[in-house]
């Protein structure tokens, strides 16, 4: 989709706070306020036929975030560890006007389809609390391990009401049931590494990944705009390692990883009778494994070459579609 933006503001603003408690102990407090304004219109099926059309798409968000951090080491130096807990608070409006010809989509001339414009207003807010905790202990001089846990809540509210447009003749409007939801989660991961020697070191790391469920502002069904989606899930694996060779002249860096989603959210448009339709779904499993290579030569004092590689392959083992 090719969205224009035609007018765009944003204002962002962080205060960052230090203080020792000890030698080894240092508490942090990051505040943060990010307000955006925005108006844009566009393409919004990505063809070359004027399909779908996006109008008037106006959007406003204030969001506030407030994090503490501990950050310390303890053992003599053996472990170093941070700890903290975090809060976002998101308010924001969404105004969207969509074009749909009927007629083009059918293949028609389009001089003799049904124009169908759809105006919708949202409000939506957001509240997002979590605790979080991450230590490496140095096991000896060559191993380390590394856990780390995060417990995640978010509660979020979504309202909207809609007017629909057909050859320009206003419909009654649609007003949404209220979409409200909690979703929490707790994530971890932990990381073994190795130093083979000062210049190369190895690693195995297994981590968790979460991203909340939600509401899609563009449902346009009441059924599937109060339901929303789940949550989605990642379990990962990693093995790599880094390097300096040649007097720290050349550094050498290689990782092979495996993802396995579960409930991965997917987007599609979906064109009937009824206008457009932006769905966003859980639609099943996909597992990506790949691998990254980084190489990066210091040839003389004044030129440097880097070379970077990557390979990914995704594949879905399970793909629910209804719609």
């Amino acid at each position: 989709a090719e969205l224009e933006a035609l007018v765009k503001d944003v204002d962002g603003h962080a205060l960052t706070l230090n203080y020792e408690l000890s030698d080894n102990l240092t508490l942090s407090s990051i505040s943060a306020y990010r307000a955006m304004e925005n108006i844009g219109q566009g393409d919004s099926d990505g063809s070359s036929f004027s399909l779908l059309t996006t109008v008037g798409d106006q959007q406003e968000d204030d969001m506030f975030t407030q994090e503490f951090r501990l950050i310390g080491n303890a053992m003599n130096d053996k472990l170093e560890y941070v700890m903290g807990a975090f809060y976002m608070n998101e308010v924001g409006e969404l105004s969207v006007g969509s074009e749909l010809d009927l007629a083009v989509a059918r293949g028609l001339p389009a001089l003799t389809g049904t124009l169908i414009y759809a105006q919708n207003s949202i409000d939506f807010e957001n509240d997002v609390w979590a605790l979080y905790g991450q230590g490496t202990y140095n096991l000896t001089d060559q191993w380390n391990l590394t856990l780390g846990l995060r417990y995640t809540k978010e509660d979020r509210e979504m309202s909207k009401f809609a007017t629909n447009f057909v050859n320009g003749n206003a419909g009654a409007p649609t007003v949404y049931p209220e979409a409200s939801g909690s979703f929490d989660n707790i994530s971890g991961m932990a990381s073994l590494g190795y130093q083979i020697s000062e210049d190369v070191m190895t690693y195995a790391k297994l981590s968790q990944g979460y991203q909340s469920g939600g509401f899609n502002s563009r449902d346009r069904l009441a059924v599937y705009f109060v339901t929303g989606y789940d949550e989605e899930t990642v379990l990962a694996y990693e093995w790599g390692f880094k390097s300096f060779l040649h007097d720290r002249r050349f550094m050498l860096n290689a990782a092979l990883f495996f993802n396995d989603y579960d409930d991965k959210v997917v987007s599609k448009f979906v064109f009937d009778d009824s206008g457009a339709r932006n769905i966003l779904r859980n639609a099943g499993v996909v597992e990506i494994y790949g691998a990254e290579v980084e190489f990066i030569a210091q040839l003389d004092s004044g030129v440097e070459f880097g070379i970077n590689y990557g390979y990914t392959h995704p594949e879905y083992k399970k793909y629910e579609d209804d719609l």
